[in-house]
């Protein structure tokens, strides 16, 4: 998921999807990830350097 979806507005109406969305969210948060491995190397990019890779010039 999507971390930018965690800030969005959720309108739920009506009674029934309110307890089904309550559901899901209750039954999401008793199930664990799961573990990831990298089968390539990682490298963590930040600022600058994501406009060089690209190079994306600053105007």
């Amino acid at each position: 998921m999507a971390t930018s979806s965690v800030y969005k507005q959720v309108r739920v109406k009506g009674r029934g999807f309110c307890r089904n969305f309550v559901k899901a969210l209750e039954s999401a948060e008793r199930i664990s990830g799961k573990d990831v491995t990298c089968s390539k190397r990682v490298q963590e990019v930040k600022g600058d350097n994501i406009r060089k890779m690209f190079r994306i010039e600053e105007k």
